[in-house]
């Protein structure tokens, strides 16, 4: 009936598909573009129409710089090795996937790999780590201060002993 299967997917955020099948097992591989989403075998005891349904969820990635402001950029949703989305992040640092299936992930951004676990709709910030540019001029700033404070040491001395020889 497919209106049953409207109205089962109005109701939740799935994926369905009505088949006749017949009584025995049968190997299953539901995808979702690209995406694989369930792949295994299913047993039918009497043959009829069935209603399969695979539930799908929102992931919600928030990204920030390291100074606590929204970061542009990709971020990519990978399972294993396999890069399932890549989306840019908005204005606000926000990137949103939409229809993941169950399931464990990683997600990428600006280098930063956090794996999260999938089971629901899920939201995960992300904070980059300072930029390269950043941790050279806190480098040459500290370079600098050890120079300004051997120098005023070295100077101090330098004055004692010029007053000691007087």
């Amino acid at each position: 009936n497919s209106s049953a299967a409207s109205d089962v997917y109005k109701r939740q955020p799935m994926g369905y598909l009505m088949l006749l099948l017949k009584r025995g097992t049968h190997e299953v591989a539901v995808y979702k573009g690209d995406v694989l989403i369930y792949k295994g075998q299913i047993y039918i005891e009497k043959e009829g129409e069935y209603l399969l349904t695979t539930k799908l969820y929102i992931v919600r990635v928030s990204v920030y710089d390291f100074f606590g402001a929204p970061a542009p950029g990709v971020v990519v949703l990978k399972k294993g090795d396999e890069v399932l989305k890549a989306v840019l992040t908005d204005d606000y640092g926000i990137a949103v996937f939409g229809g993941v299936p169950e399931g464990f992930y990683e997600v990428v951004a600006g280098g930063v790999v956090k794996s999260i676990e999938v089971y629901g709709d899920t939201g995960v910030t992300i904070k980059l780590p300072p930029p390269a540019w950043l941790i050279a001029l806190s480098a040459i700033f500290g370079l600098l201060i050890v120079y300004v404070v051997y120098r005023f040491a070295v100077g101090r001395r330098e004055k004692e002993e010029f007053i000691f020889l007087l």
